[in-house]
C-alpha cells in the first residue's frame, strides 16, 4: 500500500481474487488503509471469481460506511471483462462504463 496524493491510499492487488483471498482482500482495503480515498489497482490480478467481486464490493460497502471512497483502477482485459458482464464496471465508474 502507498500513499498516492493526500487524504489518497493506494492499494496493488495481486495474483487470484478468489474464495481464498476474499477476506485478506477486504482486510487489506478497508482495515489497513486509512485515508479518505483508496484507489485499488487491478494491473497485476489474474483471475477473479464471484468471491472476489463479492470482496470488493464488501469493501466499497465498508468505507462508503466510513464516508470513504473507493476507486478501481488498471484493471486487465479480463477482469474488466467480468466487471462488464456482472454490471459491476457501472457501479466502480470504471473508464468507458456509462454513468450511474
Amino acid at each position: 500500500m502507498t500513499s498516492e496524493a493526500l487524504d489518497t491510499d493506494v492499494v496493488a492487488l495481486s495474483g487470484d481474487l478468489d474464495l481464498a483471498a476474499t477476506e485478506s482482500t477486504i482486510s487489506l482495503i478497508v482495515d489497513q488503509t486509512t485515508e479518505v480515498q483508496v484507489i485499488v489497482d487491478l494491473s497485476a490480478v489474474d483471475f477473479m471469481d464471484s468471491s472476489g467481486l463479492h470482496a470488493l464490493v464488501s469493501a466499497k460497502s465498508a468505507l462508503e460506511a466510513e464516508s470513504r471512497t473507493m476507486i478501481l483502477t488498471n484493471p486487465t482485459p479480463a477482469i474488466s471483462t467480468v466487471l462488464r458482464i456482472t454490471g459491476l464496471d457501472e457501479v466502480f465508474r470504471l473508464p468507458g462504463s456509462s454513468p450511474g
